[in-house]
């Protein structure tokens, strides 16, 4: 499922610790000492058995459940066969996401 939401509908959302994204926004300004802004954003909902998993680069150590990078990937997965192996979903995930921001990155 897919959402389009415009300024006024993000600035209102709600994260984890229950502050708007509004006032993270404004945390955020006051750590980096630039003005940033969110004009819209896209949200992604996975369907049964399918798991999103997304990468940011440079990894910055995610607060509150954000992440921030200059480039970033998602993509979504979704087991087939169930089979043993060494990496879990996600781990195969961020490394798919990293091999993406590479190869955009070195195409610039």
């Amino acid at each position: 499922m897919q959402l389009q939401m415009g300024q006024d509908e993000l600035r209102g959302l709600a994260g984890s610790d229950g502050r708007s994204l509004a006032d993270h926004l404004a945390l955020s300004i006051g750590q980096l000492g630039e003005n940033l802004s969110v004009r819209r954003a896209t949200c992604l909902r996975a369907g049964e058995g399918v798991e999103l998993v997304g990468y940011t680069h440079p990894a910055e150590p995610a607060q509150a459940g954000v992440v921030r990078g200059k480039y970033a990937a998602l993509v979504a997965l979704r087991e087939t066969v169930p089979q043993e192996r060494t990496l879990s979903v996600q781990q195969i995930g961020k490394q798919l996401c990293q091999h993406i921001i590479g190869v955009s990155v070195a195409a610039c």
